[in-house]
């Protein structure tokens, strides 16, 4: 039960953070990196929207992944929210060897509603090829995602890039249905899906901490399963 708290714990002194970066002057257009001591500008790079606490980008990191966290706390439902999400794209495509990470394999991340701003840059070409990214990406991971973006389910098309969905069970619950739907359209429409089911990601009353840790780094262990896998296509 210790085991994942001290993990957790110990994920800054397994990687380094820089702060008050930006890729434009909007709330949803600020940066933190997290990378990892010694990355020798081959690690994967992976853009978090709206992740689900602070430490994530940490963790990530302490596991070998340069993470770039993008308007950390903002409102990703306004208007130009796929605008700035494409921007923090090109962003990190543009500075990841700075940090040890390799640009060519870029991945999305997003939680919540953030996992619908990562599911339309894959989905919907147009936003990636705005700032030059069109087919970039090598992968989206969606963990209790909203996927039903500004009123509308996100687009699907077969070619898109692979896709993790991680969600709680399905006990019908609004995040989980989110994702059995998206998961759902995705299957029927031939493209390349993973749908994990990890009970207790939601956040845990303090008596349950311990087996809230556990959780989120079992669900962190298969996202980095995910982008470790499809970063081997470019080895």
């Amino acid at each position: 039960m210790l085991l994942p708290l001290l993990l957790s714990l110990t994920a800054p002194l397994r990687s380094r953070a820089v702060r008050g970066l930006a890729c434009g002057p909007g709330p949803r257009q600020t940066i933190e990196v997290h990378a990892p001591v010694g990355a020798d500008g081959e690690a994967p790079v992976v853009v978090i929207f709206q992740p689900c606490d602070r430490r994530s980008g940490q963790i990530l990191a302490a596991r070998g992944l340069v993470a770039v966290v993008v308007g950390l706390g903002a409102d990703w439902t306004a208007a130009g929210a796929l605008e700035d999400a494409a921007a923090a794209c090109a962003w990190a495509h543009e500075h990841a060897a700075r940090y040890g990470g390799d640009p060519r394999r870029l991945f999305a991340f997003g939680h919540a509603r953030g996992a619908a701003v990562a599911a339309c840059l894959a989905h919907d070409p147009r936003w990636l090829a705005s700032v030059g990214l069109e087919g970039r990406l090598r992968g989206v991971v969606g963990l209790l995602g909203l996927y039903e973006f500004s009123g509308e389910p996100a687009p699907v098309r077969p070619d898109a890039p692979p896709m993790l969905l991680l969600a709680g069970r399905m006990d019908g619950g609004e995040r989980d249905g989110s994702t059995g739907r998206l998961a759902g359209r995705l299957r029927a429409a031939g493209a390349e899906v993973a749908e994990i089911r990890v009970p207790g990601l939601d956040p845990a009353p303090l008596h349950r901490l311990a087996d809230s840790l556990r959780h989120r780094l079992m669900a962190l262990e298969e996202i980095e399963r995910f982008i470790r896998l499809h970063s081997l296509e470019l080895a």
